[in-house]
């Protein structure tokens, strides 16, 4: 080999010695010369969802490049919370003002960077209470109310009283403490001579304490104002309503909930929106579908059940059900409550008529049916009425000394009555006022969970 080729190969040598190198500046360089930098990593502390008891919080970050390696330069980790910079460091200790936060870190290499998030923390100072109560009229003053909350041990509590406004407080290094426990237990207690509502007891988890706690109190007695029974007093007896028929469990208060969250299936009574829901005889092609009833309805047997609707609305001093506005019938019948003749229906059954009804995740009844096994059965009053109640929220009620929709009740329990009883005027307007204090307060922490 001449000295000339040497040279030639030891230049070669060198260049592509350089690229290996990645060093990019050399002209010569024509591979992998400014290879692409991933980075990876994560936001380790705090942890999704955290609330803190405190104002400092740990903020803990790792993260790796493709060509250097783990990154432990403190300086390459910058941290926001809701936008705004909070510091500098990949293990460090800030103070946060109580509020939301939605946390991230952005992370520099060698020649990018990359930003995490998906983080988000709670800094709670306090613990704030609201009540309300399930009553028809004006609102009443909530004095006499108090509200503990304390782990499920017991060993950490505070008590508050609720202010005449219905709120309540709590404060100190006892609500700090509070707030750092996964679940706390929470005793909703009226301590005065009258006690107007029942005490009840409920848990709660951190990040619903760290939302603020919201209660619909349960009245112990329930007046009716108007109607057949207006003047009398029922005493309310919360466990009442949730004994069910020995047949099927179905109780007045039937739920069939799952979850005990707002925005899913909520732990709470089910009931219309708004009364009356519009009810109907739905056959042939009336509405723009075909409803495939067995028989179908005459004016007489619209007039006995308007008759039977009208009895009704004499014995709960308000009408529960109405006629429909023109075009409010759909064709899937949502909205209203269909009602039709379908012998079809009660293979296997002796029951007078089948009725039941839909409600969407918030509890809410947006559809109800009933059906009865033939038009003679339309001329029982009280079954007519009965149904009505199940397809507008209201089950079985065994817990009552006597009740129209007493069906399948064990022995010692409650009699069938003939038509709505006082207790079924009660407990019937006490499921709809709970219902409405659920909406208003956004709360599922009323009757059902206890």
């Amino acid at each position: 080999m001449t000295s000339i080729t040497k040279i030639l190969a030891i230049a070669v040598f060198v260049a592509v010695s350089a690229c290996g190198k990645e060093v990019p500046t050399d002209p010569v360089c024509t591979v992998n010369c400014n290879p692409q930098e991933n980075i990876d990593g994560a936001i380790t502390s705090p942890t999704n969802n955290a609330v803190l008891s405190n104002g400092n919080v740990t903020l803990s970050a790792s993260a790796t490049s493709s060509l250097t390696g783990p990154i432990t330069d403190g300086s390459k980790y910058v941290w926001t919370a809701n936008g705004s910079q909070i510091g500098t460091g990949n293990n460090i200790n800030v103070f946060v003002a109580p509020g939301s936060y939605n946390l991230c870190v952005t992370v520099s290499g060698k020649n990018t960077e990359k930003q995490f998030c998906g983080v988000s923390f709670t800094r709670m100072s306090t613990i704030s209470v609201k009540v309300s109560a399930a009553v028809l009229g004006n609102q009443p003053l909530f004095s006499g109310i108090r509200i503990t909350i304390s782990s499920l041990s017991g060993s950490v509590k505070d008590s508050v009283d609720v202010a005449p406004d219905g709120t309540a407080t709590f404060s100190g290094e006892v609500a700090q403490n509070l707030l750092a426990l996964d679940n706390v237990r929470i005793v909703v207690d009226d301590i005065s001579i009258s006690r107007t509502y029942w005490r009840r007891q409920y848990a709660a988890t951190k990040a619903e304490v760290a939302n603020g706690l919201a209660f619909v109190l349960i009245p112990t007695t329930w007046v009716t104002t108007s109607g057949e029974y207006a003047g009398q007093t029922v005493a309310i007896d919360p466990a009442k309503p949730f004994i069910g028929d020995i047949k099927t469990g179905y109780h007045f208060y039937d739920s069939g909930w799952s979850g005990c969250t707002l925005g899913a299936m909520q732990c709470g009574v089910a009931s219309w929106p708004t009364l009356p829901a519009p009810i109907a005889f739905m056959q042939g092609w009336q509405g723009g579908a075909f409803w495939g009833y067995t028989e179908l309805a005459t004016s007489s047997d619209s007039a006995t059940l308007w008759s039977a609707i009208n009895r009704m609305t004499q014995l709960f001093g308000g009408p529960i059900v109405r006629a429909p506005n023109s075009g409010e019938i759909r064709n899937d019948g949502r909205g209203m409550i269909a009602v039709g003749i379908d012998s079809s229906e009660f293979v296997g059954t002796s029951a007078v008529a089948l009725s039941s009804s839909a409600a969407d995740s918030n509890r809410d009844i947006y559809m109800g049916i009933i059906n009865f096994r033939n038009r003679q059965k339309i001329a029982l009053s009280g079954a007519v009425m009965a149904e009505i109640m199940h397809a507008t929220g209201a089950g079985h009620f065994c817990g009552a000394t006597n009740s129209v929709t007493a069906i399948n009740c064990a022995p010692g329990q409650s009699a069938t009555a003939m038509e709505p009883t006082v207790e079924d005027v009660a407990y019937f307007w006490l499921l709809q006022a709970i219902r409405k204090q659920e909406r208003a307060m956004n709360t599922h922490f009323s009757i059902v969970e206890n």
